[in-house]
């Protein structure tokens, strides 16, 4: 489930289309970002933030500790990372703790806001500069708000 903080960051990049479709596009605006690429930024700016060593596999364990910490129960905490529960007992119960994941996500999403990240997005998504036509801002907004679809290909630019 979408936490109601992980809906703010997506309103927040909703205006700024670069033309793939995609929530994550590449900078290069020709298609998705690519999975390594977060693990790319991270490594070029390490010595910016003095990190000795950091990969984004460190904020997944870092979200795991944090909700831990929060008392979010083991087995919650085990489908929010997608981990496959061992023995028979998922074999007999089929609840998918939806509003466990999503009570803890907000819970998570809270102590985030209290770090101070919230602001954080809302000033980076204000300074973010994209180039743009007033057709595709429309349709990325429309497309995230989960209007309609995004199935047509973009027209050759000019």
């Amino acid at each position: 489930p979408l936490s109601s903080h992980a809906r703010m960051v997506l309103k927040a990049i909703a205006g700024h289309e670069v033309g793939t479709g995609a929530v994550f596009p590449s900078i290069r605006g020709a298609q998705p970002m690519a999975q390594t690429a977060l693990g790319r930024a991270i490594a070029r700016n390490q010595a910016h933030f003095g990190l000795e060593h950091f990969t984004p596999h460190d904020l997944r364990r870092t979200a795991a500790t944090g909700l831990a910490r929060q008392g979010t129960q083991e087995l919650v905490l085990s489908k929010l990372l997608n981990h496959k529960v061992s023995g028979a007992t998922p074999t007999y119960n089929r609840h998918a703790y939806q509003g466990e994941k999503l009570e803890a996500l907000e819970n998570w999403g809270a102590r985030l806001a209290e770090l101070g990240v919230e602001k954080a997005i809302r000033e980076i998504a204000a300074k973010v500069e994209w180039q743009t036509d007033a057709v595709w801002w429309q349709r990325r907004q429309a497309r995230i708000a989960g209007l309609v679809a995004n199935d047509s290909p973009r027209p050759a630019s000019d």
